[in-house]
C-alpha cells in the first residue's frame, strides 16, 4: 500500500514476537510433561495432559486477548512508535491480538503432536498456514483494500483454520488419549507444572524482543 503501512506493521513485530515467544514457552512446558507421560506409557496421564494443555490454551488465550487489547496503546508508547505510524500500528495490533487464542492453540497443538511422535503433521500445518497467510494477505490488501488490518486478518484466519485441522487430528487419536469435549479431564497439578516449566522458557524467549521494544 505504502511505505507508511509497511513501517507500521514492521514497528509492531517486536510486540507480536514477544507474545508468540510466551506461547511458545508454554507450549514447550506442556510438550515436556506430555512427552514424559507418553514415554512412560501412562495413558491416563497422557489424556489428562492433552486435555489440560488445550483447555489452558483456550482459556489463557482469551484472558491474554483481553489484557493485550487493553495494553495496546501502552505497548506502542514504550516501543516509541512514530506518531505518523501510530494509528495504523494500533489498528494492526488490535486485530492481531484478537487471534491470541488461535496462536496459543497453534503452538500448544503442535507441541502435543510432536510429543506424541508426530512431526509430519505440524510441518504440513505450518506450510498450510504460511500459504494461507500469504494468499489471504494479498486478497485482503490488494483486492478488499483492508490496509494493514488485512494483513492481521490474514494471519489470524490462517491460524484458526490450521487450529481446526490440528484439533480434528487430536479428536481422532487413540480412544484412551483422544481429546473429547464430553470427557475433559482438566488437572490443576499438570496446569501448574506447565506454568512452572513454560513461563520461565517463555520469559527467556521474550527477553530479546522486550529489550528490542525498550
Amino acid at each position: 500500500i505504502s511505505k507508511t503501512a509497511l513501517s507500521a506493521v514492521s514497528a509492531t513485530s517486536s510486540i507480536c514476537n514477544a507474545c508468540n515467544s510466551l506461547f511458545f514457552g508454554l507450549g514447550t512446558g506442556a510438550g515436556i510433561i506430555l512427552a514424559n507421560y507418553f514415554g512412560a506409557q501412562k495413558e491416563d496421564k497422557v489424556k489428562r495432559a492433552i486435555d489440560t494443555s488445550l483447555v489452558f490454551a483456550i482459556v489463557g488465550g482469551i484472558l491474554l486477548t483481553i489484557v493485550s487489547e487493553l495494553c495496546v496503546p501502552f505497548l506502542l508508547q514504550i516501543t516509541n512508535v512514530n506518531a505518523e505510524l501510530f494509528e495504523m500500528a494500533q489498528s494492526y495490533l488490535r486485530i492481531y491480538f484478537l487471534g491470541n487464542t488461535a496462536v496459543f492453540m497453534y503452538q500448544m497443538g503442535f507441541f502435543i503432536l510432536r510429543s506424541l511422535g508426530d512431526s509430519k503433521h505440524p510441518l504440513y500445518f505450518l506450510v498450510l498456514s504460511s500459504v494461507l497467510n500469504l494468499t489471504l494477505g494479498i486478497f485482503f490488501v490488494r483486492v478488499m483494500n483492508f490496509s494493514v488490518m488485512g494483513t492481521a486478518l490474514a494471519t489470524i484466519i490462517s491460524q484458526f483454520i490450521v487450529d481446526f485441522f490440528c484439533l480434528r487430528l487430536l479428536f481422532n487419536l487413540d480412544k484412551s488419549i483422544r481429546f473429547d469435549i464430553k470427557n475433559i479431564q482438566f488437572d490443576w497439578k499438570i496446569a501448574k507444572r506447565i506454568c512452572s516449566l513454560g513461563i520461565p522458557a517463555g520469559i527467556q524467549n521474550m527477553m530479546i524482543y522486550v529489550s528490542s521494544m525498550v
